[in-house]
């Protein structure tokens, strides 16, 4: 799901979450909470943004690696495209949309669809230096898994209040899309909540969309509520033992600790060494500002989702609807354009199978 806005509603050191129907809830907070004693609600609510930053980073390389190595080995993906399409954004294409025909299944790469937030960050977090960032000083990795547990408990808490009905829907809507208070980056602020007036407009046709849906599948709200519920909180349990396993990895002998460090590190390889993995460290304060421009994106990209509900059936293809979209609704270039459409259409048919 990502974050957003989800310790708005439930504060990460003072909210209480419901014993029913999912009764670990309060438990989990209580874990993840013990391990973030001595810290703010905004350092808090800043590791959220970082970790959530951290995890789109992660499938964005993932899925980058991945179209590299096809070109650079001549990979048995190619053997779908013709000549002149065996490029990077003819790979991309073939990955986005694998062909129901194909002989083999699609290659397996790790997406928010197939894999969750804290397998994400279980696999990336390795790759940065954490104790650099003013906003989250002295950070341990232990830290933002439990801040991710508080999140998904969050996300339980949403989905355990979902409803289809179509005035609350497009009440909550309009809260979620609220103007959001200048805070430590007005400028970033100001686009973020330019980019939300806009997607305000397309909510009715967002709203209609759902209800279809829900009807045509014969969804009920019960059914939704537990399966979305159930799934977060599950992941929460998983954040808060690794979280918890971290920290008594970090309490133990100085020598036994760089040795779980390394372990950690090994495990957490892709396609290079350790050694090379640790020289290629990441410093997150240098990251600040792409974190910046990704929570600029993340507004954009709700922007496009809700033109999408209300225009992309008047398109015949994800290629008319990225060029109707790009540089004119929004800012991006076509190739991002393209991909959140596509991210929309796979959202779509992720709902239908619920």
């Amino acid at each position: 799901m990502g974050f957003f806005r989800q310790f708005d509603e439930f504060d990460p050191l003072t909210g209480a979450p419901p014993h029913y129907p999912l009764s670990h809830l309060p438990t989990i907070v209580k874990r993840a909470r013990a391990l973030l004693t001595g810290r703010t609600r905004d350092e808090i609510v800043s590791a959220a943004h970082t970790a959530d930053f951290l995890i789109e980073e992660y499938f964005t390389g993932e899925k980058d690696n991945y179209v590299r190595r096809v070109l650079e080995t001549g990979g048995w993906e190619l053997g779908y495209l013709p000549y002149e399409a065996r490029n990077e954004a003819g790979v991309r294409e073939l990955l986005d949309n694998w062909l129901s025909e194909a002989a083999d299944p699609a290659p397996d790469i790790p997406t928010s669809e197939n894999t969750s937030e804290v397998d994400a960050l279980k696999e990336c977090i390795g790759n940065y230096v954490l104790d650099d960032d003013a906003d989250f000083p002295r950070a341990c990795e232990y830290e933002y898994f439990a801040v991710l547990a508080l999140w998904l408990v969050a996300d339980a808490m949403h989905w355990l209040k979902w409803t289809s009905d179509p005035k609350a829907m497009t009440t909550k809507l309009h809260d979620t899309l609220a103007p959001m208070s200048p805070g430590a980056f007005p400028e970033l602020t100001t686009a973020i909540n330019k980019s939300m007036s806009k997607a305000l407009e397309g909510i009715p046709e967002l709203v209609d969309s759902i209800q279809t849906l829900m009807q045509s599948y014969e969804l009920s709200d019960t059914s939704v509520q537990f399966s979305r519920a159930g799934e977060s909180a599950l992941c929460a349990m998983d954040a808060v033992c690794y979280a918890e396993q971290l920290h008594a990895t970090e309490s133990q002998s100085e020598e036994l600790a760089q040795f779980r460090i390394q372990l950690h590190q090994v495990v957490q390889k892709t396609d290079k060494l350790a050694e090379e993995k640790a020289n290629l460290r990441i410093s997150l304060a240098a990251k600040k500002a792409a974190i910046k421009r990704h929570a600029e994106n993340y507004a954009m990209k709700e922007q496009v989702f809700a033109w999408c509900a209300a225009h992309i059936q008047d398109y015949r293809s994800m290629d008319a609807a990225a060029e109707a979209v790009a540089g004119k609704l929004v800012p991006v270039a076509f190739r991002t354009a393209r991909s959140w459409i596509g991210e929309y259409r796979k959202q779509g048919q992720s709902a239908r199978r619920l």
